[in-house]
């Protein structure tokens, strides 16, 4: 529906994490179909009690969500974007059990997402929860999650649209 609009749609794969890499994605662009919106939606879990944490787990789970953004807002600055998503998380904001480096690596996009929107950026993270057949859906933190009803695509994309953040 969005090509019938007249909306050109190319997915390419990059670690978003590797700015070099990202960096060549956005050169890739053609100038005659500018970029004008990204949805940022990666993320890896690696559940571990909080004593088993260690910084290569955290790493690992925060460079897709922080660097990742990060990294966007950096190459992405000077263009005219008409929004920014990032596909946050709510355990960023109540946590779950074994996810202390997730919840940490969510919590750092939000903030991002913010400071984009106090440099002019028309940027938003959104906490979601659990979608079904998502990241949860596949692992054992869709068990701490019981507060959550899963979000089903047939009734979560809906609620993004008209709530994007426009320049």
């Amino acid at each position: 529906s969005l090509e019938s609009a007249g909306c050109i749609i190319t997915i390419m794969r990059a670690d978003c994490s590797h700015r070099a890499t990202l960096a060549a994605v956005i050169a890739a662009i053609p100038g005659t179909a500018p970029l004008r919106g990204i949805i940022h939606t990666a993320g890896v879990i690696e559940d571990r009690i909080l004593l088993e944490q260690d910084w290569t787990s955290f790493r690992r789970v925060s460079a897709p969500k922080a660097q990742g953004a990060w990294n966007l807002y950096e190459l992405t600055r000077d263009l005219q974007l008409d929004f920014m998503i990032f596909f946050s998380s709510a355990a960023g904001i109540v946590g779950s059990a074994g996810q202390a480096n997730y919840s940490a690596a969510n919590s750092l996009m939000d903030a991002i997402a913010q400071f984009c929107r106090r440099a002019g950026i028309p940027a938003l993270a959104v906490n979601w929860g659990p979608w079904s057949g998502g990241m949860a859906g596949q692992h054992r933190v869709k068990r701490n999650l019981t507060a959550f009803e899963e979000i089903t695509p047939e009734t979560g994309f809906p609620l993004t649209r008209g709530s994007w953040p426009r320049r």
